[in-house]
């Protein structure tokens, strides 16, 4: 099976970092991780974690500018044909992430990128906006879609201010542009980004908003990921579920009146 390292870059994100890197590690073969100076738990609950595939690294990231220098530092440290940008508020299945592991073998070496979906939790991890909130376009495709797994390529590099730098190839195209050597992957991961994130409610990396809408209901159990515990599951509360129910035909009316 094709191996993969994870880049992972974190600031405040105690409530899932934890998960996102023991929902990968079984898989990975090497896992990138830093921390910019996070305020909360988050550098203690990853160094918790031990196992050498681990290489962590604290961080006190001054620009943008220098949020990407550190993605080329990574990028230089990967010694696999293939890496996975894992943020700390993102959740895999094992079962999917096995499977991704296979597609990224059956792809010929024309492929720079692999297109994954993901469910954006709302209110909690039981419940996930509906496709056509994402506003991402890949791939002839417009949803809640990115770029998730690159492989490594002698020459290219990451170019750009976060949250907009891009991968890009030896005479400087970015891969997001190049749909004919991306592929899309039939599977997705848990993105919580709309979630609290710390405990202590500081600046996180990429933050988001808290969207209040009721979402599409996880009826099943087993489709989370193996990861969560109970403290995971825990559902939103009743005060969420009434304003949910509240705001959700609005939203559902503006989103009609955008198309």
């Amino acid at each position: 099976m094709v191996k993969i390292t994870t880049h992972t870059i974190v600031k405040n994100e105690e409530n899932w970092v934890g998960y996102a890197i023991k929902s990968v590690l079984p898989f990975a073969s090497q896992m990138l991780i830093a921390d910019d100076n996070s305020s909360d738990r988050t550098a203690e609950i990853v160094k918790s974690i031990k196992d050498p595939k681990i290489k962590f690294s604290k961080e006190n990231l001054k620009s943008a500018a220098e949020h990407t220098a550190l993605r080329n530092k990574m990028l230089a440290e990967t010694k696999t044909d293939w890496f996975l940008i894992l943020d700390g508020d993102e959740v895999w299945n094992f079962n999917t992430f096995q499977r991704l592991l296979v597609f990224l073998e059956s792809l010929d070496k024309s492929v720079y990128g692999v297109v994954v979906p993901f469910r954006n939790c709302v209110g909690d991890v039981w419940h996930y906006l509906p496709e056509e909130t994402g506003g991402y376009q890949l791939l002839e495709r417009v949803g809640n879609i990115t770029i998730r797994a690159y492989r490594k390529i002698p020459g290219f590099k990451w170019v750009g201010d976060y949250p907009l730098e891009a991968y890009v190839d030896d005479i400087g195209i970015p891969t997001n542009s190049q749909p004919d050597r991306l592929r899309f992957f039939d599977g997705f991961y848990w993105h919580l980004t709309h979630l609290p994130r710390s405990s202590f409610g500081g600046k996180v990396k990429g933050w988001r908003k808290t969207k209040i809408e009721k979402g599409t209901r996880v009826v099943d159990k087993k489709e989370l990921p193996e990861v969560f515990d109970d403290k995971a599951h825990r559902k939103r509360s009743a005060l969420f579920e009434t304003a949910a129910t509240l705001a959700t035909p609005f939203k559902i009316i503006k989103r009609g009146l955008k198309i």
